[in-house]
């Protein structure tokens, strides 16, 4: 009996919902316009240096002297570090000793070889005398020759103790300290050039093809750490070789100098492609966003509301490029989110698509 009872109350409750009349509404509508979009491809990247170097000494020894600390700018010849050179020294100063003692006996056998030239014109000493004195006088030409490369070579290693930057840039990082034994493969700091900055960004297989064809690809490039200065730069390189994992190209973007960008940061590559297509614009109070991050719009199509799923593919300021809207169409702008597909459509404003 409750069960026939609810039945007959539910079916009165559909009658009389289907018998209540459909109030029309009123709707402000606008044409979308066409517009030619170049297509654009936003890439991030990193900021690097094109030289950045892992200092190592070029002797090994015990670390006397650090003379700079990590974030120090430091110019090219500056002393950085130094190792103890006492035995280095001092074999130095015996390597000059030997050189001197060369020196002068080359000196004395050059003086005897003049002095048998002139008696030998006298005809007072025999030639065989005379080809003595000039062999002693070669050989010891040859060992002051011998003495001075081996000063020279004793003295470039004294120079080794010394370690200096070979570029201008900031000490990055500083990983050894004083009274610590370093070998040749030691690093002793990480050196950073800060005037030869380059973004480096990965490109998607499918636009090299593109980027190759254009005689200069131009791109706008922005650093993370201050979005509003744009600098238009040229790509000084693509790599046409791709990542196995990623599907991507690596290319290279020279920054300029003595610019806000800084090494190890992100920056922005916004690269224009020569490709032109033609897209609806509408307002963005025109979208109507769903719960699954789809869009959708709707139009005033023979006086009843007509819904279109869309894609957005730009944000434009206040407006939105879009496809999926068929041409012609009005499209509401007001009121979006109650419309419903059907509903009927009585005064309808016309306003002007900027």
């Amino acid at each position: 009996m409750f069960l026939k009872l609810l039945s007959l109350m539910l079916l009165s409750f559909l009658t009389l919902t289907l018998t209540l009349p459909s109030y029309a509404i009123t709707v402000d509508v606008i044409y979308p316009k066409q517009q030619t979009v170049n297509k654009k491809l936003l890439l991030t990247g990193t900021v690097v240096a094109q030289q950045d170097a892992n200092l190592a000494s070029r002797e090994a020894g015990l670390i006397a002297t650090i003379l700079v600390e990590a974030g120090d700018h430091v110019s090219q010849g500056q002393v950085l570090l130094t190792l103890d050179n006492t035995l280095a020294k001092i074999q130095l100063e015996q390597a000059q000793a030997v050189q001197l003692s060369a020196k002068v006996q080359y000196q004395e056998a050059q003086r005897l070889h003049e002095e048998v030239i002139e008696l030998a014109k006298k005809q007072v000493v025999t030639n065989t005398l005379l080809a003595e004195r000039k062999a002693n006088r070669a050989n010891s030409q040859a060992l002051l020759a011998k003495a001075t490369a081996e000063l020279a070579l004793q003295q470039e290693i004294v120079n080794r103790h010394i370690l200096t930057a070979p570029f201008d840039g900031i000490i990055a990082k500083r990983t050894v300290d004083i009274g610590e034994w370093v070998g040749q493969q030691t690093s002793l700091f990480q050196l950073v050039s800060d005037q030869n900055l380059r973004l480096i960004v990965d490109i998607p297989q499918e636009y090299v093809a593109t980027l190759q064809r254009q005689k200069a690809p131009m791109a706008a490039v922005s650093s993370d750490l201050d979005i509003q200065q744009t600098h238009r730069l040229a790509l000084s390189k693509i790599v046409a070789i791709s990542s196995e994992l990623s599907r991507t190209v690596q290319a290279r973007i020279d920054l300029p100098q003595h610019s806000h960008f800084i090494p190890g940061t992100s920056a922005r590559a916004e690269i224009l492609l020569p490709q032109q297509t033609m897209h609806m614009v509408v307002p963005k109070a025109a979208l109507k966003r769903h719960p699954d991050g789809s869009y959708s719009v709707f139009s005033a199509t023979e006086n009843k509301i007509k819904r279109y799923s869309i894609k957005v593919l730009e944000h434009l300021n206040q407006q939105v490029s879009v496809l999926g809207i068929p041409k012609g169409s009005a499209i509401i702008v007001s009121g979006n989110e109650l419309l419903t597909e059907g509903t009927p459509v009585e005064n309808i404003t016309v306003k002007e698509s900027n």
